[in-house]
């Protein structure tokens, strides 16, 4: 999932919006910008993840260039994934 490049606050609110698509319906996700740090060549961006019966934490890395290249969610579901063959 690719983003708009830029600053900081970019590749937060990316982030935000992808752990938004990745998770179920009535998870709340805050930034944690006092662990969010800018390196050389990406961002690496730190939330907490919480619902009504659990709570977690999720890393993001977001290249200069907008890209997520790594993610992981931590004691916390994620969406129910399933395949089904007709």
């Amino acid at each position: 999932m690719q983003g708009k490049a830029g600053g900081m606050g970019d590749a937060m609110e990316h982030c935000r919006r992808f752990m938004k698509h990745k998770l179920h319906d009535g998870a709340y996700i805050y930034i944690d910008s006092r662990s969010s740090r800018e390196r050389d060549e990406y961002f690496d961006i730190f939330l907490d993840l919480q619902d009504q019966d659990q709570e977690g934490y999720a890393q993001c890395r977001v290249n200069k260039q907008g890209l997520i290249t790594y993610y992981a969610i931590r004691e916390f579901r994620q969406k129910a994934r399933s395949f089904s063959i007709d």
